[in-house]
């Protein structure tokens, strides 16, 4: 212990990085903190690699994420198969910015790039469950997390039994706590957050309208997404034939598509949902069409 602790504070020194940055988590190796772990040799000026982490973890400080991520892009250009500098741009995405979905990407190349020391890869592998816990790939994340306990680190085993071993928590993701979910995230305006949500509603009652609405309707006004949008909430209309949501989903269906210039579509479907009772299309085909 004294011997890695020793090592440790070498690497810190080196790389002259400061307090840790603490994630939540069981992990053994969380509280090492963005690349307080062992760094990869690369065939590169080692004082040159630390001046971008250095410098990545001064912007961290200073509350500047994007400014940090521009730095570990410019040494993931220089040197693009050294896996910790993707690492460090998905702890970034993750942690303090709750891109989850362009973090997991860079924990997937970090492990594919892995080569030594292997008490890196346990890491690795935690946070991209970590990663997709958070969009709620469940599934994905207790993946990654049983690769962990393989791997040699027993301190992911809280994880497993708190998320993936108990059927009680099992049979609790239901499409209520997802829908409520996504309306939570919407409150926080985590609208990436929201979609995930939505989407593992959908895949738990995929012909049900409403969910297709809730997520058409976040990917239009807070991701200003519009093609997607569309895309879910015709499928919305195909499901909702005969209810009374149909004149709401068509006028929704028709702003999206105003936004992506198409008129023509939009007032016809603007003109559909006035026939159904829709005032607020009467509105809009006015002020458009």
């Amino acid at each position: 212990m004294k011997k890695r602790t020793t090592f440790i504070a070498a690497i810190l020194s080196l790389f002259s990085l400061g307090q840790p940055l603490l994630i939540k988590t069981g992990f053994a190796l969380s509280n090492i903190g963005l690349t307080f772990f062992i760094i990869e040799k690369v065939n590169a000026d080692q004082v040159n690699v630390s001046r971008f982490f250095k410098t990545s973890n001064k912007r961290i400080e200073e509350g500047d994420y994007e400014g940090a991520i521009s730095i570990m892009e410019k040494l993931i250009t220089r040197f693009p198969k050294f896996a910790n500098s993707y690492y460090q741009r998905g702890y970034i995405n993750a942690v303090y910015l709750q891109k989850y979905e362009d973090a997991i990407p860079d924990f997937s190349r970090a492990i594919h790039l892995h080569k030594r020391p292997k008490s890196n890869l346990p890491l690795y592998f935690w946070m991209r469950g970590f990663a997709k816990k958070e969009i709620n790939d469940l599934q994905g994340a207790c993946s990654d997390w049983r690769q962990v306990k393989r791997l040699g680190d027993k301190e992911v085993i809280k994880d497993l039994n708190q998320y993936c071993n108990s059927p009680e928590k099992a049979n609790a993701y239901t499409f209520e706590y997802f829908y409520e979910l996504g309306e939570k995230k919407i409150k926080l305006k985590d609208y990436r957050g929201a979609v995930a949500a939505y989407t593992s509603a959908i895949e738990l009652e995929p012909k049900n309208d409403e969910i297709y609405y809730s997520r058409g309707w976040t990917y239009t006004f807070y991701l200003k997404k519009h093609k997607k949008a569309i895309s879910d909430f015709t499928k919305a209309i195909k499901l909702s034939q005969g209810n009374e949501n149909l004149k709401t989903y068509l006028g929704q269906r028709a702003f999206a598509k105003y936004q992506i210039n198409d008129k023509k579509g939009a007032c016809l479907d603007w003109e559909k949902a006035y026939k159904l009772g829709d005032e607020y299309s009467k509105s809009d085909l006015d002020d458009f069409c």
